[in-house]
């Protein structure tokens, strides 16, 4: 089963990856865009690296590897982040209402101790824990955030050239997923 998933994963990158070099011959040949060499060789890892993560995720999204509720929970989680990593201060602020009434309850009940460590959480909660939210909920999207900011730019610099390998890393992580999930599956001819 595994070497039939990594054969449709195999396929869908290699289609991928001819329609985008047959569009990016087009816009080279009809648009005038002017490619040089150091660009031409950054393409590969770049284009590489997307289309083996998203092909693993084009996986995830069909009926071929989901189980039950596999698909929802995987792209809700990322859905979350996405949205978590826009409201990182407001989340912080909820949170530390939540925790300073908690500690409210707990002073109210004569739980001193409980109540003075609680309100210690809501205290950072309200002063730099926003900050600290939106930086661990755009860690996941770092990568890409890096691969377009040195397309950008141009340019990739020492820690820019990471990026790639750690979509690689993203995708071999959903792929040893997909191969769990397609492992315990029983494989109807339609899908």
């Amino acid at each position: 089963r595994v070497e039939y998933l990594a054969a449709v994963l195999l396929a869908g990158v290699a289609y991928a990856t001819t329609v985008q070099m047959v569009l990016a011959l087009a816009a080279w040949l009809v648009g005038g865009v002017d490619l040089l060499p150091a660009r031409v060789l950054d393409i590969p890892p770049l284009w590489l690296a997307l289309n083996v993560l998203l092909s693993v995720l084009a996986m995830h999204a069909s009926d071929f590897v989901s189980d039950g509720w596999s698909r929802a929970s995987l792209f809700g989680v990322l859905l979350i982040l996405l949205f978590a990593q826009n409201y990182a201060g407001a989340l912080a602020g909820w949170l530390a209402g939540r925790f300073t009434s908690l500690a409210n309850t707990f002073l109210f009940r004569g739980w001193l101790e409980l109540s003075t460590s609680t309100q210690t959480i809501a205290n950072w909660l309200y002063g730099d824990a926003g900050g600290r939210f939106e930086q661990v909920l755009t860690l996941p999207f770092w990568p890409f955030a890096t691969v377009l900011d040195a397309v950008i730019a141009g340019i990739f610099r020492g820690l820019e050239a990471l990026a790639p390998a750690v979509l690689l890393l993203y995708a071999t992580f959903l792929f040893l997923l997909a191969g769990g999930l397609l492992a315990r599956k029983d494989l109807m001819l339609v899908e």
